[in-house]
């Protein structure tokens, strides 16, 4: 069994899962979309995930579960201001540039020039694996919401002082946004296996 269908057939055991999208070229990445993280913290969701994966009856095993880099958790309507149009989810025909949207190289550097643009980042990791996904800390984020953060971030790549197009925006699929506190929450959790 490849490990993207163990990986997701641990998180649909485990959740009730409206929107599920992984890939795993160099890792596992994705967005999973389920009314199970309404309420929850950005730390909450991830440690959801983490115990989903560690379950021992999905059999994942330790260097597997290493494998997956990140996984994006949303509530149904967070996803909905930013997750992909119905008609627009996979057209490859459009075009950004005169090039397709699917092959867009210097969008990785071109998010990361925006963000690090807009907000104080304490750090930031991006990989592009047929769409941008990462996750970036910054003090910008103390105080905020899960959804005022989704808010921000759909704001800073829609204005047009950031220069991207539709399709580029399309590309962008999931920034994990923590606050300083939250995130050494998480290494302090990811520490303890």
């Amino acid at each position: 069994m490849e490990l993207t269908e163990k990986v997701e057939r641990a998180l649909r055991n485990h959740f009730q899962v409206d929107h599920l999208d992984l890939s795993g070229n160099e890792g596992i990445t994705g967005v999973m979309v389920s009314p199970d993280f309404e309420g929850l913290q950005p730390l909450d969701r991830q440690r959801q995930i983490d115990r989903a994966l560690r379950d021992r009856s999905m059999k994942l095993t330790r260097r597997e579960q290493d494998r997956v880099v990140f996984i994006a958790p949303f509530t149904p309507d967070e996803y909905g201001p930013v997750g992909p149009v119905e008609d627009e989810e996979d057209r490859d025909d459009i075009l950004a540039g005169g090039r397709a949207c699917e092959s867009l190289p210097d969008l990785l550097p071109k998010v990361e020039s925006i963000l690090r643009g807009r907000f104080r980042i304490d750090q930031l990791e991006l990989v592009d694996d047929h769409g941008i996904y990462g996750s970036m800390v910054s003090p910008d984020f103390d105080g905020m919401s899960s959804s005022d953060r989704v808010d921000l971030l759909e704001r800073v790549f829609r204005d047009p002082g950031a220069g991207l197009s539709d399709c580029e925006r399309r590309r962008i699929r999931f920034i994990m946004s923590w606050a300083p506190v939250e995130y050494q929450a998480k290494l302090e959790l990811d520490s303890l296996g």
